[in-house]
């Protein structure tokens, strides 16, 4: 499912974010791990937020085919699904950041609280 499911490139924000090399490099091999892990789950939850968003699609697409209330039950599906792995994004981006926050200079810490830490190109 993995190579069928692709986030679309304009949904920019359902792709997980990589570490930063800088950062990474300064991390101890099980962080390393652990971040690692942590970005697969989310980026399959990513993956998940943009089915919902087919989904939401071919629903509005389906136009009279499917009757008003059918549609909006499902569009409502969506919404709230795609609203609870949002949750869970966020949830997980922020853990990742307090975890790699434990290795960094204390000086340096506060970085970790803006989008700063992950790079959002391509390695």
């Amino acid at each position: 499912m993995k190579k069928r499911i692709k986030i679309p490139g304009n949904i920019t924000d359902f792709v997980a974010p990589k570490i930063n090399l800088e950062f990474r490099k300064i991390l101890p091999s099980h962080a390393r791990l652990n971040d690692l892990q942590s970005q697969q789950i989310q980026q399959s939850l990513g993956m998940e937020l943009s089915e919902f968003a087919n989904m939401a699609n071919a629903v509005l697409s389906a136009g009279d085919n499917i009757s008003k209330e059918i549609r909006t039950n499902l569009l409502k599906y969506a919404t709230d699904g795609a609203h609870l792995l949002g949750d869970q994004f966020q949830t997980l981006s922020v853990r990742r950041r307090m975890e790699i926050k434990k290795f960094l200079n204390p000086e340096y810490s506060g970085i970790c609280t803006t989008e700063v830490l992950y790079d959002y190109c391509k390695l």
